[in-house]
């Protein structure tokens, strides 16, 4: 019988195929010319009944609804034998079809209790650009932020087998680029990064650090770089990049000063001298994101609230 749960267990933990998994947009915001939106992924419910469908039968699972304030709990009830387990999880009532969000996001984070899907909330956010008119390409989504005033098309990013395309941070140095569509992906992915940290132009800085961060002496320009290293080397690259570009993204989005977020930073590491953001590589953590992304949040209230 543990064998029988231990192979359930990982049934429904299986990735997705990539035609499961939509995108939604997390913030937006202008850099230089360039529109660009947040984006992170998540599965439809009819991907969770599938699988429900696929592993238990029709008839072997069921799902309740049971209304709390302003939100919304679902338990999802699988039958094994004569024995039920529930698992039960909950979200707010959403801005748009308040019952419909609610339920249909329940449902989501009931899933995730079984392990459905539990692998996509370790996706990191992506960036991606918004175009003010439709591509030629067929998977596009459509933005308009009142906000920002970012409005436009986007194109999903792209993810292989079950998992991101070498952009799960924790997992972004044992993941295997199986084709050259992932590559160009990466490769799209470090170019965004290097622009957002302002670091595109600089051609010097950019191979010291792709040097500092692979051991790679041997490239010695910018299109060298982008032609010639390694799978490994870009995903080695793109992980030292990922927390500074995320660093201004969220600075960009609480409409901050970078010179505040910057005495932030140097507050919560004491350790390093924070002058710019060239002082942040290789040294910020998950958790250091974390504690900006609270003060930033709280930081862009007080300022909207005073201006």
């Amino acid at each position: 019988m543990q064998e029988d749960w231990k192979e359930i267990d990982e049934k429904l933990k299986k990735p997705f195929p990539e035609e499961d998994i939509e995108w939604r947009v997390l913030r937006t915001f202008k850099w230089g010319n360039k529109q660009k939106a947040v984006v992170v992924p998540y599965l439809e419910n009819r991907a969770i009944q599938n699988r429900l469908d696929e592993l238990f039968g029709p008839f072997g699972w069921e799902n309740e609804f049971k209304e709390i304030h302003q939100g919304v709990l679902c338990g999802i009830r699988i039958w094994f034998g004569d024995r039920a387990i529930t698992k039960w999880d909950g979200a707010d009532l959403t801005n748009f079809e308040k019952t419909k969000g609610g339920i249909s996001n329940s449902m989501k984070r009931a899933a995730v209790e079984w392990g459905i899907g539990r692998y996509l909330y370790q996706i990191e956010e992506q960036t991606v650009d918004v175009y003010p008119e439709k591509t030629k390409k067929n998977n596009f989504n459509y933005v308009d932020d009142k906000k920002t005033k970012v409005k436009g098309y986007w194109i999903s990013p792209v993810l292989s087998t079950g998992n991101a395309s070498g952009f799960h941070k924790n997992q972004l140095k044992s993941t295997n680029i199986t084709s050259s569509k992932e590559r160009q992906a990466l490769i799209n992915c470090i170019k965004d990064y290097l622009m957002i940290i302002d670091l595109i132009d600089e051609e010097d800085r950019v191979i010291r650090l792709f040097s500092k961060a692979t051991n790679n002496n041997q490239i010695k320009s910018y299109k060298e770089l982008l032609e010639t290293a390694t799978d490994e080397e870009l995903k080695e690259f793109a992980y030292v990049l990922k927390p500074v570009n995320d660093v201004v993204v969220i600075t960009k989005h609480y409409d901050l000063d970078i010179n505040r977020t910057l005495e932030f930073l140097q507050i919560i590491k004491p350790q390093i001298n924070v002058k710019s953001l060239l002082h942040l590589f290789f040294v910020l953590d998950k958790n250091d994101l974390t504690q900006l992304s609270d003060w930033a949040k709280s930081e862009g209230a007080v300022n909207r609230r005073t201006a």
